[in-house]
């Protein structure tokens, strides 16, 4: 997981990764300085999602606020199974065909409680 997370664009911003295992859903946190654009948080997610089959969740935070993405709301928003694409030309070419700033970012303050 660290170096697919270390592979992706925004990789230069990250402080450090928090893996959920313990109990389902498995999810991860990614702990940044900056946060990315909200496109660039759905590109890295839908990465993710796409090479990390058990996660069911990816959150987005820094000291100010934190993004929640979970697979199956992206999924249902692209309309497809992310670990059944099969190459990361077909992943680029079905992120292209959506306006990615649309997608609907569950958003927290870090005074909101976490999940």
């Amino acid at each position: 997981v660290g170096n697919i997370i270390h592979n992706l664009d925004w990789n230069n911003q990250l402080e450090n990764i928090e893996l959920s295992t313990s109990q389902e859903p498995f999810g991860i946190q990614l702990n940044v300085k900056e946060m990315p654009p909200s496109k660039l948080l759905v590109v890295n997610a839908s990465y993710l999602f796409a090479l990390v089959p058990n996660t069911e969740w990816l959150r987005f935070s820094n000291s100010e606020e934190k993004f929640q993405i979970v697979r199956s709301n992206l999924e249902s928003w692209l309309g497809v199974k992310l670990t059944e694409i099969s190459s990361q030309e077909d992943l680029q070419n079905l992120l292209t065909k959506h306006n990615l700033a649309e997608f609907p970012l569950s958003r927290r303050t870090n005074e909101t409680t976490n999940r």
